[in-house]
């Protein structure tokens, strides 16, 4: 009896995968040369011999279609204990990109963890870094950034600023500054 329940299973299992086979995948090669418009995307098919349509650069939303691959032509990642990481690399459509990550200890301060209760540290941590490419429009992009406890601070000349303050009011919110205090001398 056991024996014939074996190969009622063995025999059901094969019949089960009975005419169902992988699907075939095909890789097209890729050839990146630099300082000109990338190729398509390797394009992937499954189960047949027809390439896949390319539209690089398609604005319809949802297009099947992806960005060509960008090779990272130099990479680097130091961690110096658990204080200290330094991270950089290049692509080889020009983008530049550092980050580095600190712990400073005597810099604490409180916050609330996930579950509501205020914990004390008696470090920080601290991330500055640059992210460097250049527009669509061929405008170099040079982004510094630093972000503390005292928050997320960009500058680069790309970005845009306030417009000067005129005199009237500038002169008006520092006689503002000034009420209320106690002179001297009265």
């Amino acid at each position: 009896m056991k024996s014939f329940a074996l190969i009622a299973l063995f025999v059901a299992g094969a019949a089960a995968n009975y005419g169902y086979s992988q699907p075939a995948v095909r890789v097209e090669p890729v050839s990146v040369s630099y300082g000109t418009h990338a190729p398509a995307a390797p394009a992937m098919s499954y189960g047949s011999s027809a390439p896949a349509a390319s539209s690089y650069g398609s604005s319809s939303y949802g297009s099947a279609t992806r960005a060509a691959a960008v090779p990272i032509t130099s990479f680097n990642h130091e961690i110096r204990g658990s204080e200290h990481s330094a991270l950089s690399y290049e692509t080889g459509n020009g983008i530049r990109i550092t980050d580095n990550t600190q712990v400073v200890q005597g810099r604490g301060g409180s916050y609330m963890d996930e579950y509501g209760k205020m914990v004390q540290s008696t470090s920080t941590l601290t991330k500055s870094g640059v992210v460097s490419y250049t527009s669509p429009e061929g405008q170099h992009i040079n982004l510094n950034w630093v972000a503390d406890e005292q928050g997320y601070r960009a500058q680069g000349d790309h970005l845009p600023t306030p417009p000067p303050i005129p005199a009237d009011i500038a002169a008006s919110l520092r006689g503002a500054s000034s009420y209320g205090s106690v002179k001297s001398g009265y």
